[in-house]
């Protein structure tokens, strides 16, 4: 059984840039959208396969309206993620960097967080 109360979280502190995230619940937000785009983009698939235009175009708006959705928070926990190993959350803007950027955020992430408080608050609790 997935930890859902570790995906979800990300949606209760949607907008709450203060603070910090573990790794767990970092990684947990991110497999649930994953986990809604792969049945989204199966549907797609089996649409255009049956030639079902207005299937298709519904089916990309929900894809359209869940990336709208999950923006905030995905940069929301993605900040907390950075604070976490006492980084500032501006360091979300390495992503601008073509190719190098995203892959330096992703390395960032999988570090291991402060073990003691930091100037970004206490140690989130699992």
């Amino acid at each position: 059984m997935l930890p859902v109360r570790h995906m979800l979280l990300a949606f209760h502190r949607y907008a709450e840039f203060a603070g910090r995230s573990s790794r767990r619940e970092y990684w947990m937000f991110q497999l649930l959208p994953a986990l809604v785009f792969l049945v989204l983009h199966g549907m797609v698939m089996l649409a255009r396969a049956m030639a079902n235009a207005t299937v298709v175009a519904v089916v990309e708006l929900l894809v359209g309206l869940l990336i709208i959705g999950t923006l905030v928070p995905y940069l929301s926990v993605t900040v907390r993620r950075l604070h976490d190993f006492d980084r500032s959350g501006w360091y979300v803007m390495v992503t601008l960097i073509p190719i190098l950027g995203p892959l330096m955020l992703f390395l960032s992430v999988l570090a291991r967080g402060d073990a003691q408080p930091n100037r970004f608050g206490d140690v989130p609790k699992e």
